[in-house]
This record gives structure tokens, sequence and C-alpha cells, in this order.
């Protein structure tokens, strides 16, 4: 499995926890408005994609740039954890719109989230 394969398996947790809170609200019997349900499965989507850029973090896909003084940056590296971290705290905010066990699922898979990016960060010397 090697070192990059645990990250990305517990990427993969986190969105089977995102998966797993939307069918919670889709199945729940307590109704939202129309509104509500939309911006809790916008944060659910904004959470998938946020989980993905993380990945995406670990793997380093991103190429080496030299700038005009010589030096060498990954800046799309950059750009993705600032992405990541985005995504991760709008989706955990638009969940306070769901109710019950499927906010609480969002939510908590939105903090492992934040702190695989965190990981993320650590991991490439940052």
């Amino acid at each position: 499995m090697g070192l990059i394969g645990v990250p990305l398996m517990l990427c993969l947790l986190a969105l089977a926890a995102v998966a797993a809170s939307w069918r919670l609200q889709s199945r729940n019997n307590t109704t939202l408005s129309n509104r509500q349900l939309f911006l809790f499965r916008s944060g659910a989507i904004l959470g998938a994609l946020g989980l993905f850029v993380t990945a995406t973090c670990f793997v380093d896909l991103f190429p080496l740039t030299r700038h005009s003084d010589g030096s060498l940056s990954i800046s799309w590296l950059d750009r993705a954890w600032s992405a990541a971290f985005i995504l991760a705290f709008a989706s955990a905010g638009l969940a306070m719109f769901g109710r019950g066990k499927a906010r609480i699922l969002l939510v908590a898979s939105q903090v492992f989230s934040i702190l695989l990016t965190c990981a993320s960060l650590l991991q490439n010397g940052v």
C-alpha cells in the first residue's frame, strides 16, 4: 500500500461519510425546505470536491515552477491547499442547514478533511 495509500484511504473514508450523510438526509422523515435541502446538498458536493483536492495534495501531481529569481516553488500545490481548506470550511458551514445525524456526519467528515489537509501540509514540509 505504501506511504501514499494510507492518506488516500483516509480521504476515501471521509468521502464515504459525505455520501452517507447525503443518503441519511435523503431518507430522513423530517422535511426540509427546498432552500435548506439545496444548501445542505451543496455543502456535501463541496465537501466531496474538497476531499478530492486534498487527495491531490498527497499525491504531488503539481509541477515545480521556476521564478525569475531562479527559485523553485510548487505554486499550484499552495492553491490546492487553500482550496481544500476553503471547501472544507464552506461545507461544514453549509452542513448546518441539514438535520439530525446527516448534519453531524457531514460536519465530522469536514473536520476530518481539515485534519487531512493539515497532514498534507506537514507531509510536504511546509
